[in-house]
């Protein structure tokens, strides 16, 4: 059984947005939460918080998260997929924009958790040297053909992150670029 918790679009800055509980360890920030990790799309080396790369870099993506009570299949139709440990606190734990300029609250009991990121069409991104200036310094809208899943399930373990399945060279450059 399973239940989505987010469903929407959120805006990234920087190719970033984060999940992250309501006091996270900032002291663990070194190489931006990728510290001794396979992967670089997914960061979970900082206690508290998840940091996750999107892209296009500034523009809104269409994003699900969903929690499940057992590891849910692994959806083979998504072009890189990334799996990491989480130790959610008893503290509430939001998804957020960049420099939070946004957050949401999301219901996830305390507890061990394995956060698999799936994401279609990793490497589209809008033509930006043929394109017209966004009216009143509107965001661009989710690039047609991408999405992004987040899957949630309880484990008892704490395990090493996991390059499970990548297929895009922007996604092999950040994976080697923060190593």
């Amino acid at each position: 059984m399973s239940s989505k918790i987010y469903s929407g679009n959120i805006f990234t800055n920087y190719s970033e947005f984060t999940i992250e509980c309501d006091d996270p360890d900032d002291s663990q920030l070194e190489n931006g939460g990728y510290s001794n990790q396979e992967n670089g799309l997914l960061g979970c080396s900082a206690t508290g918080r998840l940091f996750f790369t999107a892209e296009p870099k500034d523009s809104f993506i269409k994003l699900e998260i969903e929690l499940h009570e057992h590891e849910p299949f692994i959806d083979n139709t998504f072009d890189e997929i990334i799996e990491v440990s989480f130790l959610k606190s008893k503290e509430d734990v939001f998804l957020c924009e960049w420099a939070h300029e946004e957050t949401h609250l999301l219901e996830i009991p305390a507890g061990q958790y394995k956060v698999r990121y799936n994401i279609k069409g990793f490497d589209l991104d809008y033509d930006y040297d043929n394109m017209e200036e966004p009216q009143d310094d509107e965001p661009l809208p989710p690039y047609p053909g991408q999405s992004y899943l987040i899957q949630l399930w309880p484990s008892s373990v704490h395990e090493a992150d996991k390059i499970i399945k990548q297929t895009s060279n922007l996604a092999a450059y950040w994976h080697s670029a923060r190593k």
